[in-house]
């Protein structure tokens, strides 16, 4: 297909104002083909209608090779028309959200060019808790849209407002990372890990080393292994947190956990891929907060599960170390996972780093 052709079946896109156009930064982060991989490509669209309907050409004939639609789907309630360029329409978002959680897909396309943002906003928070890009027409170029780089796809402008965190560089910087520091914090303390061993098994009965089922990376769960800081129950599954002064916490485990040296063998989950040193810590499957569920208490709360969880995090080292305790506290416990996963840098993990063995050292 030429691209004349393409270009007779786009819409035409408002001019923006200068306030609004690209910076000189962003205009060389232009990507012609921003989701080239080894493979193909997994790319479901939202909305149907003009816009939709030249991406779907472009994708069947001059991207075919390198990107592939696995759906379209419309989210209003009305009924969408069967197909569109010989896709089938799905209605509403329920199967993109399966797509999703079976990682089926690994971007989204919003082609609602003329949308309202009250609707833009519907439909990212429906999907935008995910680990997947995010595009949107470049029309919304809006203080409200975050974007964090200015693409095109087959001459259709673009912005991503939300990215796969830790792709390329820093993929492989967190990967370097967490395998040194995990090696280096086995081996330095060992000595540390003994006694506490010791000390668990003279005070009260029961395992030393514990497995806590939690939430990683995109909802998996996973056992989470921790030193032993409670009165053996087989009946507690983590669910309620603990308080000061809690009866059920040892005299030994009050001072491991005050140390942090009961997180010391997540260190091992750390080495398996199932955790970072550094990200949002994890939490409990259904983890209550004043008896409701997290995650239906804080609309972005699934969000901080777009990476790997960590020891320790950002929100640790800014005051959350104490617990979640009220509503308050989880939604700000969020507001700094999230802060660090859109906000990160190596120079900030040295951050949470240095912070981290200060706090322990010191409380």
């Amino acid at each position: 297909m030429s691209s004349e052709v393409l270009m007779v079946k786009k819409p035409e896109f408002p001019t923006a104002s200068p306030a609004a156009a690209p910076t000189a930064e962003k205009d060389r982060r232009f990507l012609k083909c921003p989701l080239a991989s080894a493979r193909q490509t997994r790319i479901a669209l939202v909305g149907v209608g003009p816009l939709c309907e030249a991406l779907v050409e472009y994708l069947r004939t001059e991207a075919q090779d390198t990107h592939k639609i696995v759906g379209v789907f419309d989210e209003r309630s009305e009924r969408p028309p069967d197909e569109i360029g010989r896709e089938p329409v799905q209605s509403g978002l329920v199967g993109l959200r399966r797509l999703v959680e079976r990682e089926a897909v690994d971007a989204v396309i919003i082609t609602l060019y003329d949308a309202p943002n009250e609707r833009m906003f519907e439909i990212i928070e429906r999907i935008g808790t995910t680990a997947v890009d995010i595009y949107l027409p470049r029309e919304h170029r809006d203080p409200e849209f975050p974007w964090q780089d200015y693409c095109e796809f087959g001459g259709l402008p673009f912005l991503r407002i939300k990215g796969r965190p830790f792709r390329g560089f820093p993929s492989l910087f967190k990967w370097v990372e967490d395998v040194c520091l995990a090696v280096a914090a086995l081996i330095l303390t060992s000595p540390i890990l003994l006694l506490a061993a010791i000390a668990i098994r003279l005070e009260s009965p029961g395992p030393i080393l514990i497995r806590q089922l939690r939430i990683g990376r995109d909802g998996h769960l996973f056992p989470m292994l921790k030193l032993r800081s409670m009165r053996d129950d087989p009946a507690d599954d983590g669910r309620v947190g603990v308080v000061d002064d809690d009866p059920r916490v040892t005299r030994v485990g009050a001072f491991l956990r005050r140390t942090s040296i009961d997180e010391l063998p997540q260190m091992l989950n750390v080495l398996h891929g199932d955790m970072s040193v550094i990200g949002p810590r994890p939490h409990v499957p259904y983890m209550l907060v004043e008896d409701s569920v997290y995650g239906a208490t804080v609309a972005e709360y699934v969000a901080r599960h777009r990476i790997k969880p960590g020891i320790t995090g950002w929100a640790q080292v800014n005051g959350m170390r104490s617990g979640i305790r009220d509503i308050e506290t989880a939604r700000r416990g969020v507001q700094l996972d999230l802060y660090y996963i859109e906000n990160w840098t190596p120079w900030l993990d040295i951050k949470i780093i240095f912070r981290t063995i200060l706090g322990g050292l010191f409380s």
